[in-house]
């Protein structure tokens, strides 16, 4: 029997439910008349929290709002309390103080701190303990869990918010959370180079601008151009430039040099530039920083300006350390111009990057142990170190516990340079016709329109030059030494050069046949194959034009590519990227690194590996081709001085060599251009410019740098023949290793000393005897006598040959003589050469 109680609420029931059906007809229409209006009202109260951050009659603060990063969570409370859960994240308002400063500490606490946020992730509230809440869905099933309600509501405000700062990312987000502003200015990195070492810093700079929020693109002067810097638009160049020969601008750089010299330029036409350059160059060489300080000065007279401070680093003082240096520096000023930004706060921001980039210098040091040198062989070059070597140095160095970079992009070694953007696609030639025309071209290389070009000046170049015969070749060295030193002539007969003692001949070379095809066979692709290129930002700027495209991919490497200089550090790195084999992605990451920097210098500066030496140590390398193309650097003319060639020439020229052939029988023909010596020439009267038998010479010049004293004396000779007076003084200072094995023109310098063309010859012979002599050690003991010939005021001195050491240590002689004999201080005895430097009668031309 029911309870009075239990009476009492069974007649509300009846009640309540009669009561509903007797409303049912009024309620009806009611409902009917107003379910339109129902969307309108949740779009408005959609719009109202959007604007406001409602979300369950809470407004949300910046501090609260989901992370962009995940998947939005369920809130879930604990069963027993009204308290979250001790491992859930909390779904309560952010309990009220009556400390205000407390409050709002709790307030703005991050979402790592759970219990007092109002909407946060699984993922960060599953962090907070190591034993998670059996109610709370496991990481891998976050992205299923529903919400509902307010919080579905919330969800989508959040979607929103996340669609509508989508492409403005910069601006919506806090600078604490490491967003950059919209960049103000393009950024361009440009460069003038001949070797590869300005290519090489360029790319750098351009690669390590992206970890510091600069869009940049990296081109060579000549594919920036003079027009597109008068674009008026503002832009800020990086430039890396250096000289090459006597003072003149490098191939990639010379065409623009030579528009940016046009008087038709208004002296505002790059107002809207900012700039700064990094100028690389040797002050061995006479004409020291000329381009780098040629390009300053032009881009200042066209007003430009400048944003950084420019830099001369000289190699005699070794350019990493203050390169480096300067590219640290670089990065606030940068950003300050580029982004917009103050720069305090640039500055600020590039040293948070640089720290970040640099990271981790416990394991780059580790890596970076040092390693003995791998033993050198003399038979072609060096041997390079095997792989099993190199890697197994890199695992011994590195630690417990601790791995290299193993994914694309992944490189937290301190001091790894970024990995190089690839600028270029490949495009294959689909019609077979065209194709075949160029593989025939390639065939017949060169046709007879390029052999029979003529230029009326004789002014031939790199890309278009004078195809000359061989007339004569013959070895210069014994048969039984290491070495071989090649004297090869040129017929230019019609060609209209003019040349004289002291220009060089340009020799454009080719690469091996043998190592094309190993190459070829290392990456599996068809050498036939015939393509362009373009370039991967979608501009039509004319990239990798060196390459000579369109052509096959066998004509690239073999005229193209520099497959045997000392690979660099870019190389190395993108090989690195794209090795399947963690040893050798370790051990290449480590060679391109700062750590490592002792082991590429013994494992590829003195063992100096070819493209193909590194696939064959490290085979699990398959970089892509466009960026393999895209990292090599040039294969740049040879330039040798007048009667003397290169060892390339000896394969083309062996049969003549050998005496198997005559040079008409074999015919051997050689594209060739000339440069001219500059300052590098006998001496020549002020007033007539022609030569001055009465102005002394001191020639210097061991080994092969011989070459062009051979033709100072043989125009010297010529012009005694006719001349009645007595000429001045000309002494030469030779030096070759022994007499038999590599006295290189003996019986012509012989001849010039018998003939009295030759006042002085002096020879040193550093192997004829137990203690070594050169040519510096004959400067000393000649002391009294090279003293007074300097005294004269028409003296010219020539320094021509090594630059590594050579030159160096003819001028720590002058400079001792000086001292020793002449009792001057050594800054006075510096300031005496620079003088004569300046009057071009201290004239050096050197190489490393």
């Amino acid at each position: 029997m029911a309870t009075p109680s239990e009476q009492r609420l069974w007649v509300i029931k009846v009640v309540a439910a009669g009561g509903v059906f007797l409303a049912m007809p009024v309620l009806l229409p009611v409902l009917l008349l107003i379910s339109p209006l129902l969307p309108l009202a949740a779009l408005l109260w959609l719009a109202y929290s959007k604007a406001n951050g409602v979300c369950n009659g809470v407004k949300l603060s910046s501090d609260h709002v989901l992370s962009t990063e995940q998947p939005f969570q369920q809130t879930v409370f604990s069963p027993s309390k009204n308290k979250p859960a001790a491992n859930s994240v909390a779904g309560s308002i952010p309990q009220t103080s009556s400390e205000p400063d407390k409050a709002s500490d709790k307030g703005h606490q991050t979402a790592e701190s759970a219990s007092n946020v109002s909407c946060a992730n699984g993922k960060d509230a599953g962090a907070a303990s190591q034993k998670p809440d059996k109610t709370i869905p496991a990481p891998q099933q976050q992205a299923t869990v529903q919400a509902t309600g307010s919080a579905a509501l919330l969800a989508r405000i959040r979607q929103q918010r996340i669609a509508s700062s989508k492409g403005n990312s910069a601006a919506a987000a806090p600078a604490a959370n490491g967003a950059a502003p919209k960049q103000a200015q393009e950024v361009v990195v440009a460069y003038a180079s001949q070797t590869g070492t300005a290519q090489e810093i360029a790319r750098n700079i351009q690669a390590e601008s992206s970890k510091h929020g600069i869009q940049s693109k990296v081109l060579s002067f000549n594919e920036l151009g003079m027009d597109s810097l008068m674009k008026p638009h503002k832009q800020v160049v990086v430039m890396v430039v250096s000289s090459t020969g006597e003072g003149d601008p490098p191939d990639n750089s010379a065409r623009f040099y030579g528009h940016s010299k046009r008087r038709s330029l208004s002296q505002d036409a790059l107002r809207h530039i900012n700039f700064t350059c990094l100028g690389l160059g040797d002050s061995n060489y006479t004409r020291y920083m000329g381009v780098p300080r040629a390009f300053k000065g032009r881009f200042g007279e066209l007003g430009a300006k400048v944003f950084y401070p420019h830099l001369e680093a000289d190699e005699v003082d070794g350019l990493e350390e203050f390169v480096d240096k300067w590219i640290a520096g670089l990065w606030g000023p940068l950003k300050a111009t580029a982004l917009g930004m103050t720069q305090s706060d640039a500055s600020a921001d590039a040293a948070s990057a640089e720290a970040a980039i640099h990271g981790n210098a416990a394991l780059s040091q580790a890596a970076g142990t040092a390693s003995n040198p791998p033993d050198l062989a003399v038979a072609n070059g060096h041997t390079p170190p095997s792989a099993n070597g190199l890697t197994q140095k890199a695992q011994e160095a590195i630690p417990k516990g601790q791995t290299l970079p193993t994914g694309p992009g992944s490189a937290p070694l301190k001091g790894v340079p970024a990995l190089p953007e690839c600028r270029v696609k490949l495009v294959v030639e689909e019609d077979a016709s065209k194709a075949s025309q160029i593989r025939q071209a390639e065939l017949q290389h060169p046709s007879a329109a390029e052999a029979e070009y003529r230029d009326r000046e004789g002014m031939y170049s790199p890309e278009q030059p004078f195809w000359a015969v061989v007339s004569n070749a013959c070895a210069l060295t014994s048969t039984d030494s290491d070495r071989q030193v090649l004297h090869v002539e040129f017929d230019v007969e019609g060609s209209g050069m003019q040349y004289k003692p002291g220009d060089s001949v340009g020799l454009l070379p080719h690469n091996s046949p043998h190592l094309v095809q190993g190459l070829l066979q290392h990456l599996g692709q068809n050498g036939s194959q015939v393509f362009s290129v373009v370039s991967s930002s979608g501009d039509d700027t004319k990239l990798l034009q060196h390459l000579g495209w369109p052509c096959t991919l066998e004509h690239a490497l073999m005229c193209g590519c520099d497959l045997t200089s000392i690979p660099r550090k870019s190389l190395l790195r993108l090989l690195g990227e794209h090795c399947s084999s963690q040893e050798d992605k370790q051990r290449l990451l480590h060679l391109s690194s700062i750590a490592g920097r002792q082991d590429y210098n013994t494992d590829i500066k003195a063992a100096q590996p070819s493209l193909l030496d590194l696939f064959h140590q490290f085979p699990s390398c398959q970089p892509p081709l466009a960026a393999l193309l895209d990292c090599l650097p040039p294969l740049h003319p040879a330039c040798v001085r007048h009667g003397l060639a290169t060892n390339w020439l000896q394969q083309l020229c062996k049969p003549v060599i050998d005496g198997r052939v005559t040079a008409a029988e074999a015919r051997v023909r050689l594209p060739l251009y000339l440069r001219q010596g500059g300052s590098f020439g006998p001496p020549t009267k002020a007033d007539s410019g022609l030569p001055d038998l009465a102005a002394p010479m001191l020639m210097i010049g061991p080994g092969t740098g011989v070459a062009p004293f051979r033709g100072f004396l043989q125009q010297r000779q010529h012009q005694i023949a006719g001349h009645k007076g007595e000429a001045a003084p000309a002494w030469l200072y030779f030096g070759c290793r022994q007499a038999h094995e590599d006295f290189l023109y003996e019986d012509d310098l012989k001849g010039f000393e018998s003939d009295g063309v030759l006042t002085k010859l002096r020879v040193a012979f550093s192997r004829a005897q137990s203690s070594k002599v050169y040519v510096q050690d004959l400067l000393r003991q000649d002391a009294q006598d090279v003293y007074e010939l300097l005294q004269h005021p028409s003296v010219h001195v020539y320094v021509c040959g090594d630059g590594a050491s050579m030159a160096k240590d003819v001028h720590a002689a002058l400079i001792s003589i000086l001292e020793s004999i002449g009792s001057l201080s050594t800054s006075d005895a510096t300031a005496f050469l620079a003088a004569m430097t300046k009057q071009q009668r201290y004239v050096r031309d050197i190489w490393s």
